[in-house]
């Protein structure tokens, strides 16, 4: 007999494309955040996983959306089979949950399942630090180095084309770790079709 977990069971019976976030910290914020954005710019999204709605209540309903965009905690990686998300998004990584794990390598190695069904079709974003060889196309950020895609310099978020993407300064949100954040989220709904300029720039500033 086969034993799958609820997020797989949903991703079985839904066809809407889902933006998949994990890490140690910051992925609440980041699955909040996204999904607003989404909403704001045009697309019709909803937050779910270990955040916001069950995932298999969002298929259960059947209402018609752009994206799910899905926190997944390690515990709900590890009994995933064919789960592919077309942006999965990695946050950090940090020790926890040292309860459950006997290592903390095979911590990681769950959270590292986020990744394990997507293709050169999909899109990975990662925090720079974190990089390792991924068969998706991968986007980086960080605020701690100036190697990345997306990275904060003198209070602003820089795109990858080198250009000021916001003033972070002029959101709601304080600290380094929440300039992550939003590069993390930035990087997503620009992937998932959304047109970097002033109506995102006013949806981040609208979140608080």
């Amino acid at each position: 007999d086969e034993l799958i977990g609820e997020i797989e069971f949903a991703w079985r019976l839904s066809d809407i494309p889902v933006i998949a976030i994990t890490g140690t910290n910051g992925k609440t914020t980041t699955t909040e955040l996204t999904t607003h954005l989404l909403n704001a710019c045009g697309k019709k999204a909803i937050a779910a996983g270990n955040y916001g709605y069950a995932y298999s209540d969002v298929v259960y309903y059947g209402e018609a959306y752009d994206w799910v965009v899905l926190e997944v905690s390690s515990f709900q990686l590890e009994t995933i089979q064919s789960f592919h998300p077309k942006i999965a998004l990695w946050m950090n990584f940090a020790p926890d949950h040292m309860d459950r794990y006997t290592r903390l390598e095979d911590y990681r190695n769950a959270k590292l399942r986020i990744f394990e069904n997507q293709t050169a079709e999909d899109i990975t974003i990662i925090k720079a630090e974190d990089l390792i060889p991924l068969a998706a196309r991968t986007i980086t950020f960080s605020a701690f180095t100036d190697q990345a895609d997306y990275r904060y310099q003198d209070k602003q978020i820089i795109g990858p084309d080198d250009r000021p993407l916001l003033d972070f300064s002029k959101t709601r949100l304080n600290g380094k770790h929440n300039a992550e954040n939003v590069m993390a989220a930035l990087a997503a709904v620009i992937s998932a079709g959304i047109t970097p300029g002033p109506q995102l720039v006013e949806a981040v500033n609208s979140y608080s």
